[in-house]
């Protein structure tokens, strides 16, 4: 083996040392998007249970008014003057 087969030798095992490193670097942004993604996706999950508690309440809620103000109306119109 001549001293530029080696050279060249060298060389490419030094790219593709530097190729590995960057694909390892690459593989972990790509777990750390990964892992942010299920969080997101975790709290878009719960957000429609939040969205339907909250409805709930607020329904239940102006329900709650809603009666009462007519039981209070329905006693003022009748009552005696």
């Amino acid at each position: 083996m001549s001293v530029n087969e080696k050279t060249q030798r060298e060389l490419i095992e030094l790219i593709n040392k530097e190729v590995k490193s960057t694909l390892r670097s690459i593989e972990l942004r790509l777990n750390s998007i990964e892992v942010s993604l299920a969080e997101i996706k975790g709290k878009l999950q719960g957000l429609a249970t939040s969205w339907q508690m909250f409805t709930a309440i607020v329904t239940s809620a102006v329900a709650s008014w809603s009666a009462g103000a007519a039981i209070v109306f329905t006693l003022l119109r009748f009552a005696p003057k």
